[in-house]
């Protein structure tokens, strides 16, 4: 599964309240490439893409990437990376704040199940 890579607000924006991802999980990293903790996060990150792609649309936003994706970390209350969000047609249900990959894929795995997703 691919990894949307977010660079604007509205980007942002859509793919939380697309129509289309109603019903579905969706996740995002926020993070720097320049933070080595989320260097070495992004491909575990991907992992997970393709591990729960049928269940889940996965998201990055890089706040090197550009001044607007900069934006929308601080939009979102990101203050420390890297930080994951899971929402849920248009809710933020969970966020996770460091590289915990393994808490990540809990709180996935858990929604997943809930929502009988899989």
């Amino acid at each position: 599964m691919v990894v949307l890579n977010l660079e604007k607000e509205n980007e942002f924006a859509e793919l939380i309240g697309k129509p289309s991802v109603q019903g579905y999980l969706v996740v995002v990293d926020f993070s720097k490439g320049h933070c080595k903790p989320c260097q070495k996060t992004a491909p575990l990150f991907e992992n997970l893409s393709e591990k729960y792609g049928a269940s889940a649309v996965f998201a990055k936003v890089d706040a090197d990437s550009s001044p607007e994706a900069k934006g929308v970390l601080k939009k979102q209350g990101i203050k420390s990376v890297p930080t994951f969000q899971l929402w849920l047609d248009g809710n933020k249900i969970d966020t996770i704040q460091g590289a915990h990959i393994d808490e990540l894929e809990e709180s996935i795995q858990s929604t997943v199940a809930k929502l009988n997703l899989q």
